[in-house]
């Protein structure tokens, strides 16, 4: 008998086994889900639904959430978004191209509500709340490209008939996507083509059709804790308004009233106007007491805490996100360090999965109508990072500054990271120095003093600065 189990389980399992975590145990419950399986199998459909039910409930009511989704939108992608800087073609080829993304960028959508920034900026927002997105690239009736961002609940099995979708996408036998069910407002089913749509999402396992939210560890954690503080909440304002709490020791159980033992008191009102404020008078046995509210205490709020931290574990940091007063030093930079990663990685996911394939969706167009000629490369990017976050923004200015100086670092990486253009920035100061070049020969004086009166050293001022710091420690 124990030879047949063995031989079921594929050698020993369950009580058998010589692994703790494969032994059956009466202490804890049973791991839920079936066998291991592909991935699309465990994130079906309905389930997907589900979480991303609860995750776009906790980003509209909890403030962890909202901060983590619009942390990743400012440092992710910035205030002006993320460029690309193409790597083909001559100077001339560049800049014009340059010149046909950015005009595409301003209203690049069918709608024309959203420009790229505000697009890449919504992309951010849905891979947090839905996991995922689409973007449909179309045209327009004049043959202009343009796109329609497609959230992850209009894709789906909407047609009983396809049978062989796997939660709204059609793949053929090595994987590829090949179909995706779109539902439309109107509910018009379309199976639209895989080559025209961008399925933006980080995937996790290669057997993955969909991809769940990124919080879909802790939306039970951010729920019970909304409901927990809103009981606490009423607690507390219940507790508010009790004021005094009169004791009694000796009173009537059976209803009749008891007469107070005659004697001589003081008048409440007399002693009131000598020593003013209130003066309330109670029977013997009595006690007026002020009532003392200990809600919420520390346990409660650090119960609290425990959750917001298992809440940003493996999204970003909690220090980063909720609390930052309590690391000091290496601590800080660890935290910043690991943010910053956290916001390049989604940047570079952007890049890679949403602006190359609309760079060669764009420039291929217009390179079809013969527009612009197609050099070599022309279809190769780089992008741009947004300004990274930082903590010591003065000291890594100064090492920034430095490096350029040491041709350690371009500049086209410097102004990327300012979040600025490379060419724009070096026509500006061509004619900057031509205009101060035009004044200093107006006024018979020398440009190179003119020139040296507008450039202040920062480094003196800096070095003085951190002189001054260590002095005073080291007094």
């Amino acid at each position: 008998m124990f030879d047949k189990l063995k031989k079921l389980f594929g050698g020993q399992a369950g009580a058998w086994s010589s692994y703790e975590g494969a032994s059956y145990s009466n202490k804890r419950r049973h791991v839920p889900g079936s066998s291991p399986t592909d991935n699309h199998n465990e994130l079906n459909s309905s389930t997907r639904s589900e979480l991303v039910k609860a995750s776009r409930y906790v980003s509209k009511n909890s403030g962890v959430a909202k901060e983590i989704i619009s942390s990743n939108q400012l440092y992710a992608v910035g205030d002006a978004g993320i460029k690309p800087k193409p790597q083909g073609g001559s100077d001339g080829w560049k800049k014009k191209a340059l010149g046909i993304w950015d005009d595409w960028s301003k209203y690049p959508t069918m709608d024309g509500r959203y420009s790229f920034v505000e697009v890449q900026r919504m992309v951010s927002r849905l891979l947090d709340e839905d996991g995922e997105c689409f973007v449909y690239k179309v045209q327009d009736e004049k043959g202009n490209p343009k796109i329609q961002i497609i959230e992850s609940h209009r894709i789906g099995n909407w047609d009983a008939k396809a049978d062989d979708y796997i939660d709204g996408i059609k793949f053929d036998r090595w994987g590829r996507p090949v179909r995706y069910c779109f539902m439309s407002d109107s509910g018009v089913v379309q199976k639209l083509k895989a080559d025209s749509v961008l399925h933006v999402f980080d995937p996790e396992r290669p057997s993955a059709a969909r991809s769940a939210p990124a919080l879909s560890h802790s939306t039970n954690h951010l729920r019970d804790a909304m409901e927990l503080l809103s009981i606490e909440k009423h607690a507390v304002k219940m507790s508010s308004d009790v004021v005094h709490v009169l004791n009694t020791e000796n009173a009537a159980d059976d209803g009749e009233f008891m007469p107070v033992d005659a004697g001589e008191t003081t008048d409440p009102n007399t002693l009131q106007r000598i020593t003013g404020g209130k003066v309330v008078t109670t029977q013997n046995g009595e006690s007026l007491n002020s009532f003392e509210s200990n809600r919420p205490n520390s346990t409660f709020t650090g119960f609290l805490d425990y959750l917001d931290r298992d809440t940003t574990l493996g999204v970003l940091p909690y220090e980063f996100v909720v609390d930052p007063s309590k690391p000091t030093g290496a601590g800080v930079r660890l935290v910043v360090a690991k943010a910053d990663r956290r916001f390049q990685w989604r940047s570079k996911l952007l890049a890679y999965r949403l602006i190359e394939p609309l760079w060669f969706f764009v420039m291929g167009s217009h390179i079809a109508k013969g527009e612009m000629t197609a050099p070599k490369d022309w279809h190769k990017i780089k992008c741009g990072s947004p300004r990274r976050v930082t903590v010591d923004q003065g000291r890594e200015r100064r090492e920034d500054r430095e490096d350029v100086m040491a041709g350690l670092k371009n500049l086209g990486d410097h102004f990327d990271e300012q979040g600025k253009d490379f060419a724009e920035e070096v026509e500006q100061r061509a004619m900057e120095l031509k205009m101060i070049e035009e004044i200093s020969k107006k006024y018979g004086v020398d440009s190179g003093k003119v020139l040296s009166l507008l450039t202040v050293p920062e480094e003196s001022g800096n070095t003085a600065g951190d002189n001054a710091k260590q002095g005073s420690s080291k007094a």
